[in-house]
């Protein structure tokens, strides 16, 4: 998605990414992320992003599966390192691209228990789903 390679091309970094493009653009270019920088699934975003002018990284050699089990780094503890690029760089012509955890597997670890609002009860559709399923729904 950060480029104009196709899915699986193995020449992906040989493609103009959205980077480059709104840096040749004028605009500063800012990358947020609480997901690892280091591994088969993030090497080319990892890449890519490392192109960007600011880069606030949580999680730069913690797993995916790590972070479920252990150091727990909310999506919402990337707002303080947001607020500062903005503060220090308000101009219009910006491209912030935020990375986060939350929309992976094990989302009831993504933030704070105390942020839960939904359980299987709350789920109404879809209508075939079993109560694990809309549980899962929920918290997402």
């Amino acid at each position: 998605m950060l480029n104009f390679s196709n899915a699986g091309d193995s020449q992906w970094n040989q493609s103009l990414d959205l980077i480059n493009l709104f840096s040749l653009a004028g605009y500063k270019t800012a990358v947020f992320s609480n997901q690892e920088v280091v591994g088969s699934e993030v090497n080319a975003f990892s890449s890519i992003a490392s192109l960007a002018d600011y880069k606030a990284n949580l999680n730069k050699f913690i797993t995916s599966s790590r972070i479920a089990e252990s150091q727990i780094t909310y999506d919402g503890f990337l707002l303080p390192f947001i607020q500062s690029a903005l503060e220090q760089n308000p101009t219009e012509s910006r491209l912030d691209i935020i990375h986060l955890m939350g929309t992976h597997f094990n989302y009831d670890k993504r933030y704070p228990k105390e942020f839960a609002k939904f359980n299987a009860n709350d789920i109404h559709y879809p209508s075939f789903a079993d109560k694990k399923q809309k549980e899962i729904i929920a918290t997402y």
